[in-house]
């Protein structure tokens, strides 16, 4: 990633985060295909999301899913802290599955914290 593009990243960041505002939540989420050099960025932004109708919601957790087998290690993390975020118990067997197929101990102990975090939360 190229400095005008971690500026674009951290200023899409800015301006969501701080407007609060859930009509760029489509915005965002297109955004994980179109760049994906951002990913993990993107993954961070749409688990700030709050007010969200199930669907979208829905739509992040789906998304935060398909990225816990990434190729990219931080995004395969930013995932399962998004999932986190999230505090949908329904995403807890699926971060036990990517647990116990990742090969890389740092990102397996990002995770591990993620699910400890998201089964403190279930009701």
């Amino acid at each position: 990633m190229n400095i005008s593009e971690a500026v674009a990243s951290r200023t899409r960041h800015y301006v969501f985060a701080s407007l609060g505002n859930n009509s760029c939540y489509m915005a965002t989420l297109e955004l994980l295909n179109a760049n994906p050099d951002s990913r993990d960025q993107v993954l961070s932004l749409l688990g700030q999301y709050r007010h969200l109708s199930k669907g979208e919601s829905d739509g992040i957790m789906e998304a935060a899913i398909r990225h816990l087998s990434d190729e990219s290690g931080s995004v395969r993390i930013q995932a399962s802290i998004t999932l986190a975020e999230l505090a949908n118990p329904s995403a807890i067997s699926y971060l036990q599955s990517a647990i116990a197929n990742e090969p890389d101990d740092a990102v397996r102990s990002q995770m591990q914290h993620s699910l400890d975090l998201l089964e403190e939360r279930r009701p």
